[in-house]
């Protein structure tokens, strides 16, 4: 077999967006259908009777992809092979390593240089190391002279090394201006489909479903600018808008920024927990929680010299990482250059000058600032010569004693804080009064650096500490990325971190792990730790370092559940239809956009429609209700195709591609998913699900529209393939989860609430990709479910207890909203318990039974559950379509004995109601996720293994028109099944 891809071309005036292809199979010449297997009649209706055939032997899978080491740089390719080929393992680099890019430079004094720009490795059999290089030496940027570093790649049996000279004298510095590439206002065909580009301004008007666009990132360098896709929905983005970020808060991990004057960073610890008191829907009063830090800067770095004003630039990025530069305007020289990264413990600072100014906090300080030198030594000398400085801030405020549930804040609570500056040998160091108004308080530190321009920062737990984080503080990641690797159920991710080592015999860098990482990972870390919001975060000792996760499989339902009341769900389905009746217009009016959803302009609030009619649809097929089943379809291919197709001015329902941002908005601005490209995977990750259940029982669609549904959802989950898309546009590589908001330009960083609908959209992704046949796209949902899986349980439930501060974990279990400075127990619209814990179980589906893997999994959700309906007062009181059809996951006897259909028809989501019965009998039916047993993975179905008792099904999705022969595995053993064409069954293992 080979890989295949189909190009298409859109227009000459545009430039290609969409490819529509991957690895698709031929047909067996000779398949048969599963011994003792009926199959469906129906005109192309998935068959959901039972049945296998099984042979010995056959090796699992794998494929691997790397990411660009930039979100906007040109794609890497990736690979991937079908379950029915043999295991053909990535080839390893050997050989001599050529570098290209290295040639001597001259560059224009005061101007930063990048040591990596246009830099490529590869080995002699070919294999990209790019991602390996490691650089040796420093360029002082603002001094002018001849400056050598050298750079070095050794993987495996490859290695090589050059030296470069760089010269730093008057060369011509040119800094470019902005492109406008949206052109003219245009419709571009793709398939049947179609969409709107070009040159299209703000419909006025605050109503959310008008049609609006993101602002200019005017703090982004104008050669990012122009470089391709502007990043959105990352740590960092909302550095690149308003005066110096304006109220951003750059996360890291441990340490936080800030640009509003200068470099401020601080480190917010675990922080404490303040208890608020509001009224839920039903009046009752709930407590919400915010365990957070006082925003406090610790320390304030400046150029030495008279204070000038300085406006903040971010100037480059990579995988979890950014550096911005500080410039009295756009083209003036980089006074100062920070470098930050998730990935490290430390800040980095480079000068023009080697001087640098550093104000202390002065505020909640209330004993004079300690000094000691990295031996552990006070220091009383108001000047000396180094190579670094501890700083202890004795008895800091650090935030309130608090009291559950009271609202009230206590006293104030302080804390020892310590910070290590390493810098240069030789390094001048002064220590002055500054700003404080108490001579005692030493609140000033200058630094004249002779033999260097870089401080490194890191905050540490004692004194004790300085000589290891001064060991590894001369090692700055550069450049961070990852790739992924995916065997049978296994994902293993690679993080390399390109690191420019300053200090000879201090070359070992350093990585923060989080805490999704390090419990998922073999490497070892060192025995120093710090305590973030996220739990303890460990350090590593290397370049690299591999996590593995597990991928269960996911589906668009359950095949045919035993118990089933087909007469009630046949009227269900009806009501549905009827509620779903398309208007012959829509109306703009946001009133009216969640109260009828079919009709709601806006795709969010639509998706509340062709969610549960594709639910709807898998149903009817399941009982064989032909002629319900050719309605459904018929009502979710019409809003399906109006979502594709732009048929010019008056259209209320299209997309529309924005060429600076490489993103497809929408028509309509809800939840700002225009205006701040915000919530991109959730919404269009649901139209994603819909394309592929339709898919499967409309064998036209595909040939269609499916260009522009790949499209669609490569808007979010882009592998790489499309140059005019960021690669996996709002998933942080490195957090192991994505963030919701595109600009994300708020003083607690970045945030994401609906972990549900995170997981939705790599589910609708995965069967999306499936349905092209594409195995790269499946894959790159693969790693993002997996990975965001293992973030969730982590961070949003605690699942192991041993994240969270005490005043936070003794009195939940869950966070409605993780923000990168904060952890929330609350959402954006409602106190409700149900809210707070059910905005990460929506939509129900089947995806969800994720949570729950392995028996200790199991114990900890079922605590979870309780200890939600012990805050609802005994039992869920609204969104009960979803809390019930959670319940099964732990309890589905009792989730059927309480099933009311009435209820959930008088409630928020009444369309939800036939898929919450199919997910709770479906539960009762097959039990949970197997966690030994596993498929390979194939081109085009989706499998997975429950279990219950002693007994294994599986359940298979296959949507291609050709039979399929899965392989299936259980330790060493393996077995084969075949599934026919177009079928959706359960077997017996």
């Amino acid at each position: 077999m080979k890989k295949t891809k189909t190009i298409l071309t859109l227009a000459t005036s545009c430039l290609l967006l969409a490819a529509c292809g991957g690895y698709r199979e031929e047909p067996p010449s000779s398949v048969e259908g599963s011994e003792g297997t009926s199959y469906a009649s129906s005109e192309q209706g998935p068959s959901s009777e039972q049945g296998a055939s099984a042979s010995m032997d056959s090796q699992p899978s794998s494929s691997q992809t790397s990411f660009p080491s930039s979100v906007a740089s040109s794609p890497e390719s990736s690979s991937g092979v079908s379950s029915s080929e043999p295991d053909i393992p990535e080839p390893e680099p050997s050989g001599n390593v050529a570098f290209e890019g290295v040639e001597t430079t001259h560059w224009p004094v005061g101007h930063y240089f990048r040591a990596l720009d246009g830099v490529k490795a590869t080995s002699s059999n070919g294999i990209d190391l790019s991602a390996k290089i490691q650089v040796s030496g420093f360029v002082d940027y603002g001094k002018k002279g001849q400056y050598s570093l050298t750079y070095s790649v050794k993987d495996g049996e490859a290695f090589g090394s050059i030296v470069r000279t760089i010269v730093i004298d008057d060369t011509a510095f040119s800094y470019p201006k902005r492109v406008n590439r949206d052109g003219e206002d245009r419709s571009v065909q793709v398939g049947e489909g179609s969409y709107r580009t070009g040159s299209v301004a703000d419909v006025p008007g605050d109503n959310g479903n008008l049609f609006k666009r993101a602002p200019d990132p005017v703090n982004l360098d104008a050669r990012l600018y122009n470089r391709g896709a502007i990043p959105s929905n990352q740590f960092f983005t909302g550095l690149m808008y308003g005066a110096n970020g304006g109220s951003t808060a750059l996360c890291m991990n441990t340490l936080d920024a800030k640009f509003t004057s200068g470099i401020s960073l601080s480190c917010r610890g675990s922080g404490f927990t303040q208890y608020f008191s509001v009224p839920d829907t039903a009046g009752k009063s709930q407590t919400t929680m915010e365990n957070f830090r006082p925003a406090f800067e610790d320390l304030c770095f400046a150029p030495g010299g008279p204070s000038v004003s300085l406006r903040e630039f971010v100037s480059d990025y990579s995988e979890s990482s950014v550096e911005v530069s500080l410039r009295q305007k756009e083209d003036g020289m980089d006074e100062l250059v920070f470098k930050g990264s998730e990935s490290s413990p430390y800040a980095f600072i480079e000068s023009r000058t080697g001087d640098v100014r550093l104000d202390l906090r002065q505020a909640g300080v209330t004993k004079p600032y300690e000094f000691y030198s990295l031996e552990g030594n006070k220091i009383s000398e108001t000047t000396f010569t180094g190579d670094g400085i501890l700083i202890r801030f004795p008895e800091a405020h650090a935030g309130y004693l608090t009291s559950y549930p009271s609202t009230a804040l206590g006293a104030p609570v302080y804390e020892d804080l310590w910070y290590l500056i390493n810098a240069p040998e030789g390094t001048k160091i002064a220590l002055s009064q500054g700003s404080h108004p108490n001579a005692s308080f030493l609140s000033r530190i200058e630094f004249a650096m002779s033999q260097g321009n870089m401080l490194s920062v890191a905050a540490i737990n004692g004194k004790e500490e300085a000589s290891f984080y001064h060991e590894h503080g001369y090692s700055m990641p550069i450049s961070l990325s990852s790739s992924y690797r995916i065997s049978g159920k296994t994902v293993t991710t690679e993080f390399n971190a390109s690191r420019q080592k300053f200090r000879a015999g201090k070359e070992d860098g350093l990585f923060a792990l989080f805490p999704h990482q390090w419990k998922k990972s073999s490497s070892a870390t060192s025995d120093l730790s710090k305590r973030t919001f996220r739990g303890t975060s460990k350090m590593l000792i290397g370049d690299s370092f591999q996590t593995r996760n597990e991928f269960y499989g996911v589906l668009p339902s359950f095949a045919l559940p035993e118990g089933i009341d087909r007469d009630s769900l046949k009227g269900w389905i009806e009501t549905l239809l009827e509620d779903t009746t398309l208007s012959d217009s829509v109306s703009l009016d946001w009133e009216d956009s969640s109260k009828d959803y079919a009709n709601a302009p806006g795709p969010y609030w639509n998706a509340k429609a062709f969610f549960p009619l594709s639910q709807a649809l898998i149903a009817a097929d399941q009982i064989g209700e032909a002629k319900l089943r050719d309605s459904l379809k018929e009502r979710l291919r019409t809003l399906m195709v109006d979502w594709y197709t732009y048929s010019g001015e008056g259209d209320v329902r299209y997309f529309f591609f924005d060429e600076k941002f490489g993103t497809m908005l929408y028509s309509t601005n809800n939840f700002s998913n225009n205006s701040r490209v915000s919530d991109h995977h959730f919404t269009s990750g649901y139209l994603a699900f819909a394309s592929a259940v339709l898919a499967m029982y409309d064998s036209s669609f595909l040939t269609q529209y499916g260009d522009m549904a790949k499209l669609v959802l490569q808007d979010y989950m882009n592998d790489g393939e499309n140059e005019k898309m960021p690669v996996l546009r709002g998933f942080d590589t490195y957090a192991g989860h994505s963030w919701a908001d595109g600009i994300g330009d708020f003083g607690d960083g970045n945030d994401q609430e609906s972990c549900g609908e995170a997981l939705n959209s790599w589910t609708g992704g995965y069967l999306l990709a499936k349905a092209l046949g594409d195995v790269s796209l499946a894959n790159a949902a693969m790693y993002g479910f997996a990975t965001e899986m293992t973030a969730i349980k982590q961070y949003w439930f605690n699942y192991d207890e041993d994240n969270w501060i005490d005043c936070l974990k003794d009195h939940t279990h869950v966070i409605g909203i993780l923000w990168g400075g904060k952890n929330s127990c609350a959402t954006w619209f409602g106190s409700n318990p149900e809210f707070i814990y059910g905005i990460h179980w929506l939509p129900t589906g089947e995806y969800l039974s994720n949570y729950v893997i392995g028996d200790g999994e199991k114990a900890v959700f079922q605590k979870i559950y309780s200890e939600m309906e012990t805050k609802c007062g005994g039992s869920p009181r609204i969104w009960r379509s979803n809390m019930w059809a959670v319940e099964a996951l732990v309890d589905p006897s009792k989730a059927l004995r309480e099933f009311d259909a009435s209820k959930i028809q008088g409630d928020d989501y009444k369309n939800e109601l036939i898929g919450s019965y199919w997910m709770v009998n479906g539960l009762n039916t097959y039990g949970n996720k197997d966690v030994e047993a596993y498929f390979d993975q194939d081109v085009s179905a989706s499998a997975t293994v429950y279990r219950k008792g002693n007994r294994r099904k599986a359940m298979v999705w296959n949507p291609s028109s050709s039979a399929r022969t899965l392989t299936y595995r259980v330790g060493r053993a393996s077995k084969t099944l075949t599934v026919p064409a177009f079928s959706f069954a359960s077997y017996d293992l």
